[in-house]
């Protein structure tokens, strides 16, 4: 079902993009699911690398999915829904995109990933943040920020993240919710991050300039109440366990 659905507008140039990758001969390269936002979506989750479970010769299913049949995919797709993220709203990829038989990312490898992830951003048109997700994506940060897209991290929903750090694992729906709050935010902005704009007056003589000004300062505050809100959380959460367990 999935794969005769490559063809459909919303995931099409993503299709040619994976089919360009491909060509490189330098692993094996999921296709994006065609069952979440493609071209469409607002919020891209950049996780690492894909592992066997994507390649149709370990029995995977081809796609980079959240209904992949592994603990990493299922606790995405567990993640997604408690922090309420539309499936059609989201897009899930990877910093390295080829599966090349190991989990181990050369310090080359992560170079050339960096450069097709550049070639992804501009074809995903209303994109609006970034979620880094996992140690070696984080190390795309400077690609992202050179967009002017929100950028946000989480740890892995991977069974190791899980196992060496619980609370790490634990606060990754939260982080997601909060990602996906300020995509959707009225403060979010479009304008390049060094707002080197031409500064239109307004018929009230307020300059896009000084506008773009506030714009920046208000989201500055709301992510702020969204960080507080987070914790504040995360305490309730721990309190109640604790009274749980007595």
């Amino acid at each position: 079902m999935r794969h005769a659905l490559r063809a459909d507008p919303h995931i099409a140039p993503l299709a040619s993009y994976v089919d360009a990758l491909r060509a490189e001969n330098r692993g094996y390269v999921p296709d994006f699911d065609p069952l979440d936002g493609g071209v469409d979506a607002e919020i891209l989750f950049l996780l690492e690398k894909p592992g066997p479970k994507t390649d149709p010769a370990n029995g995977g299913s081809g796609f980079i999915s959240r209904d992949n049949d592994d603990p990493s995919a299922e606790a995405t797709y567990r993640f997604m829904e408690l922090a309420q993220v539309p499936r059609r709203a989201s897009v899930i990829w990877n910093a390295i995109p080829w599966w090349n038989e190991t989990t181990e990312v050369s310090p080359r490898e992560r170079s050339e990933g960096m450069l097709r992830l550049s070639e992804l951003l501009r074809l995903l048109p209303h994109l609006r943040s970034v979620v880094l997700v996992g140690n070696n994506a984080k190390k795309a940060r400077s690609v992202v920020e050179a967009t002017g897209m929100q950028v946000f991290e989480s740890a892995h929903p991977s069974a190791q993240v899980r196992g060496a750090n619980r609370r790490l694992w634990d606060q990754i729906p939260d982080q997601w919710r909060r990602a996906y709050q300020a995509s959707n935010t009225k403060f979010t902005y479009t304008a390049d991050s060094n707002l080197s704009v031409e500064a239109k007056p307004s018929p009230d003589g307020i300059s896009e300039q000084t506008l773009l000004e506030r714009v920046r300062a208000a989201q500055a505050r709301y992510e702020a109440v969204l960080v507080e809100y987070e914790a504040a959380c995360a305490e309730l959460r721990q309190f109640q366990a604790e009274g749980d367990r007595g």
